[in-house]
């Protein structure tokens, strides 16, 4: 009891700062050891980032700039939500105006250090989320009567922007059995490790970080969000010679990741990002 009133009532230091600033700058210069590319592979097996020499989706991109949804979409109902081991739905989900969102969590004047230290901010989910279960079964007629443009989701997608919108996404092909995944985040949010089915990901606009680890290692499961298990990561785990690192690179805007099936991977966002996933067969 009272280790946990000393914790409560800790005030930063100066040297938590540079501390802080250590662990920014860290991530800011991690080598990129996963294979950016120009054109895309015949097959799809280990990670790599496609970097096409033309944003592929630069209408789409207009669209959805922050300041369009603000104008056209800022009062579509969306969710939010806390990330788990495998970031699915919990108690804390809660329906809000997508401005709100777009204000409280995406537009924040946090630094880094105080990032790190607000749970609320630091815990939210990589964007406004569905409500689907961890089977993926969503609610399909969760609309508001008076205005049904304003559905929460549809099967898949993260509807927070009308589907007309999202049609106008390509995932780099065909979109013959794609299943979008959309998401808005702010800086230095992100999601920790977790692993699902393939993904080709395209980031829209933004700068951001991912970490990942191959499917048959054994990651051990820890209760932090994605920006304290990195800075964990770095002031503990990376010190100690033992330490596997993980395979990491910095998307830029416009760039295709990768993820194979069941794949580790988090996510550090180094400013205001909008991306889509496109879950499908190759």
């Amino acid at each position: 009891m009272i280790l946990l009133l000393l914790l409560s009532i800790h005030t930063v230091t100066a040297s938590d700062l540079v501390t802080y600033q250590n662990t920014f700058n860290y991530l800011q210069n991690m080598p990129c050891n996963i294979p950016v590319l120009e054109n895309m592979p015949d097959e799809f097996t280990t990670p790599f980032i496609l970097r096409p020499p033309i944003h592929t989706n630069e209408k789409f991109k207009n669209e959805v700039s922050i300041e369009n949804l603000l104008k056209n979409h800022g009062t579509r109902i969306s969710g939010v939500d806390y990330p788990g081991p495998r970031a699915p739905p919990t108690p804390a989900w809660r329906k809000m105006q997508l401005q709100d969102y777009i204000y409280n969590y995406v537009m924040h004047n946090l630094s880094f250090s105080e990032y790190l230290q607000n749970n609320e901010h630091a815990a939210l989910l990589w964007g406004p989320s569905d409500h689907c279960d961890k089977m993926g079964n969503c609610p399909k007629d969760d609309c508001d009567p008076n205005n049904p443009s304003h559905c929460i989701d549809r099967m898949g997608v993260h509807n927070f922007i009308p589907e007309t919108v999202a049609n106008m996404f390509d995932c780099y092909g065909s979109k013959i059995g794609s299943n979008l995944n959309i998401g808005l985040a702010g800086k230095f949010g992100g999601i920790n490790f977790h692993r699902h089915e393939k993904v080709l990901n395209q980031l829209i606009y933004g700068r951001k970080l991912w970490l990942l680890y191959p499917p048959n290692l054994k990651l051990a499961g820890e209760n932090k969000t994605s920006v304290q298990m990195l800075h964990t990561m770095v002031h503990e785990y990376m010190k100690d010679p033992e330490f596997q690192k993980p395979l990491s690179c910095i998307q830029e805007e416009g760039d295709f990741m990768f993820i194979p099936d069941e794949y580790w991977h988090m996510t550090f966002n180094f400013e205001t990002v909008f991306m889509v996933g496109c879950f499908y067969s190759y």
